[in-house]
C-alpha cells in the first residue's frame, strides 16, 4: 500500500469510475452511493454491489493499514488517498486510488469515496522512469563531460564526471563555463591565470597548477522535438590533449623529416658523384685484377710443374735410395755375425743401426709422396685393433729393450675397424715410434681404448719430453720439427702430417695434447668401427697372424 502523495501530479479528471460513501462505523457495510458501475480490472460490477464486496479483494494486513488511515481521516476530518495494485491470473496488474472525504451533517456523518482506474498512467510512468535511468546510465558511463542547458540557461542535468568535476572545484571556472550556454561562433580559452580570451576555434584549453596543459573541444547539439521547440541544449566537453600534442608531435616530426629529406637528397647528390669516381676505380680495379688473375694463373702452372718435379723427384730418389740399401742391409747381419773382434762388432752394430735409420726415412718419404698422389681409399680391409697396436710395437722393440720401457695397454676385446691395407698400419707404428723415440730412459707408454656411438677412441701417451704450447697447433704441418728439445736426428717432420692425413682420409679425427716441456704428450685418434661377428678369423693383412691383446703390461726386464 502506498500513498498517492509520493507520485507525480496526475489530471484524474476523466478516470473516475466509482463512487461509494462508507458509514462512520467502518469496517461494516459499503454502500454504493452512485448508479454508475463499471467493470474494474476484470472483476464483476456485481462483487461491488455486495456488501463487502471491494474488500474481499484487499489483503487483510492491508485491511487493517487501510483502516487505521480512514479512522485518522475521521478524526482529522481530512481527505485521504490510498493506492491499490489488483494482480490478475495471467500476470497484469491494474492500479487503483481510492479518494476519501468526511463529509458530516447535523445528524450524521460519512465518508464520499471515489475509486479511480490510473493502470495506464502508472504503466507510462513506470516506463518513463525506466527510460529516465537508462537515459541517466548512459550519459553517466560517457568520461566527456556532458551537460543538458535550457533555453533560459539553467542547468538540468549533468553526468557523473562533470558532477565529480563539480565536488572536487566548485568555483572552477572551467566547470562553470561547462555548465554555461555557449554561443555558436564563439568559444573561450582559459589562460594560466583563469582569464577568459575570445577565439574563433572550437577547443578549449585549461593550464592546471602543475603545468600540465589540458585540452577540451566543447560542442553543442540543440534538443529539438517534430514541433520543431527546442527544449535545451545539450553540450560536450571532450579532452582532445592526446590528440592535440599528438598532432603537434606529427608536426614537428614533418618538420625533422622535411629537413632530413634535405638533407637526403644532398647525400644522394653526393652519392651520385662518388658513384661516378667509384665506376671508374671499380673498372681499373677490375683491369688490375684481371691483370694479376693472368699472372697468377701462370703462377699456379708453374708451381702445379714444380710440385709434379718435386713429387717426381722424391720418388726416384726413394728409388735410387733403397736399392742399394736392400742388400747392405740384408748382408749386414752376417757380417757382424762373421766377425769375431768385439769393438768391431760394436761397430758394425752402430753402422746397422744408421742404416736402418736411413731406411725408415726413405719409407717415410716414399709414404709421403704417396700420400700426395691418393684423392680417394680403394683398398679397405678389416683390421683387429689389437693386432695394429702389437704389430706398432713390434715394429719398435729393438728400442723398446734399449730404453727398458714399461707398455701399458688396456683395449675393449673383439673390435674391428675398416682401414686401407697400405696406409692403416700406418697410423700406429708412427704415433707408437714417435713415442718412443721421444721417451725418456726408463719411461712408460700407456695405450688406452674406448668404444662411444660407434666409435672408437685410441689415446697413446708417453712419458716423454713433451711438446710446447706453440707446437700443438702447428706440429701437424709438413717438415714441422720440434724444439731441440724434443729433436731427433732422423726426424723430417713428416710423421704427424702423414698421420693426420690417413686419419682424415678415413672419415676420422686425431688431437695432441701436452702441459708443457717434461710432461710427455699424449694423442687421441677417433675412428669408425667396423664391427664384425668373429674378428679372430679375419685376415688382417695379407697372410698375417692375429695375435689378441686384451690387457697387459710389459714390465722393464
Amino acid at each position: 500500500m502506498h500513498s498517492i502523495l509520493d507520485m507525480e501530479p496526475i489530471s484524474m479528471s476523466h478516470l473516475t469510475i466509482a463512487s461509494c460513501r462508507f458509514t462512520a462505523t467502518f469496517p461494516s457495510q459499503i454502500f454504493l452511493s452512485s448508479s454508475e458501475i463499471v467493470n474494474i480490472s476484470g472483476y464483476s460490477p456485481d462483487n461491488l454491489e455486495k456488501p463487502g464486496g471491494f474488500d474481499r479483494y484487499i489483503l487483510k494486513t492491508d485491511l487493517s493499514k487501510r483502516e487505521l488511515v480512514i479512522r485518522h481521516a475521521i478524526w482529522t476530518k481530512k481527505t485521504y488517498s490510498l493506492e491499490y495494485g489488483f494482480h490478475h491470473a495471467d500476470g497484469t496488474v491494474h492500479t487503483f486510488i481510492e479518494r476519501g472525504n468526511v463529509c458530516t451533517n447535523a445528524c450524521d456523518m460519512w465518508l464520499d469515496v471515489v475509486l479511480i482506474d490510473l493502470t495506464e498512467h502508472k504503466n507510462a510512468y513506470l516506463e518513463l522512469r525506466d527510460e529516465r535511468n537508462l537515459f541517466k546510465q548512459a550519459f553517466d558511463s560517457i568520461k566527456d563531460y556532458v551537460s543538458i542547458i535550457s533555453p533560459d540557461n539553467k542547468v538540468i542535468f549533468v553526468n557523473k564526471s562533470l558532477s565529480d568535476r563539480i565536488m572536487q572545484s566548485p568555483e572552477d571556472n572551467f566547470v562553470q563555463y561547462c555548465c554555461s550556454s555557449v554561443t555558436e561562433n564563439t568559444l573561450q580559452q582559459f589562460s594560466s591565470k583563469d582569464t577568459p580570451v575570445s577565439i574563433d576555434s572550437r577547443d578549449n584549453e585549461e593550464v592546471h597548477d602543475d603545468i600540465t596543459r589540458k585540452i577540451y573541444a566543447i560542442s553543442r547539439t540543440p534538443i529539438q522535438i517534430t514541433s520543431g521547440e527546442i527544449l535545451g541544449n545539450i553540450q560536450i566537453s571532450r579532452d582532445i590533449s592526446i590528440k592535440k600534442y599528438q598532432e603537434e608531435s606529427f608536426l614537428q616530426t614533418i618538420e625533422k623529416v622535411t629537413e632530413k629529406l634535405h638533407e637526403l637528397r644532398q647525400v644522394l647528390k653526393n652519392l651520385e658523384s662518388a658513384n661516378v669516381l667509384l665506376e671508374q676505380e671499380v673498372m681499373n680495379h677490375i683491369e688490375n685484377i684481371t691483370e694479376m688473375s693472368k699472372i697468377i694463373k701462370d703462377k699456379n702452372l708453374q708451381v702445379e710443374q714444380l710440385v709434379s718435379q718435386k713429387e717426381f723427384f722424391i720418388r726416384q730418389l726413394a728409388h735410387d735410395l733403397r736399392t742399394p740399401l736392400t742388400p747392405v742391409i740384408a748382408m749386414l747381419p752376417l757380417i757382424i755375425d762373421g766377425i769375431k773382434d768385439p769393438d768391431s762388432k760394436e761397430l758394425l752394430k752402430l753402422f746397422s743401426c744408421s742404416i736402418e735409420n736411413l731406411q725408415n726415412m726413405v719409407n717415410t718419404i716414399v709414404q709421403y709422396a704417396t700420400l700426395n698422389q691418393l684423392t680417394s681409399i680403394d683398398d679397405y680391409g678389416i683390421f683387429d685393433i689389437e693386432y695394429l697396436i702389437d704389430d706398432a710395437f713390434k715394429v719398435n722393440s729393438f728400442l723398446i729393450k734399449e730404453k727398458e720401457l714399461n707398455i701399458d695397454i688396456s683395449l675393449p676385446p673383439d673390435i674391428s675397424i675398416s682401414l686401407s691395407k697400405n696406409l692403416g698400419p700406418l697410423i700406429f707404428r708412427n704415433l707408437i715410434s714417435n713415442a718412443v723415440s721421444n721417451n725418456i730412459f726408463r719411461g712408460s707408454i700407456s695405450i688406452l681404448g674406448e668404444v662411444h656411438m660407434g666409435k672408437i677412441s685410441i689415446s697413446i701417451s708417453d712419458s716423454g719430453i713433451g711438446i710446447t704450447p706453440h707446437l700443438l697447433e702447428t706440429m701437424w704441418d709438413e717438415f714441422v720439427i720440434g724444439d731441440t728439445a724434443r729433436n731427433n736426428p732422423c726426424s723430417k717432420g713428416l710423421g704427424l702430417s702423414i698421420v693426420k692425413q690417413i686419419v682424415t682420409m678415413h672419415g676420422g679425427s686425431i688431437i695432441g695434447t701436452s702441459k708443457g716441456i717434461g710432461t710427455g704428450a699424449t694423442f687421441t685418434i677417433t675412428l669408425p668401427l667396423n664391427h664384425i661377428e668373429q674378428p679372430s678369423l679375419c685376415k688382417l693383412l695379407t697372410n698375417t697372424k692375429i695375435y689378441p691383446i686384451i690387457r697387459r703390461s710389459l714390465q722393464r726386464n
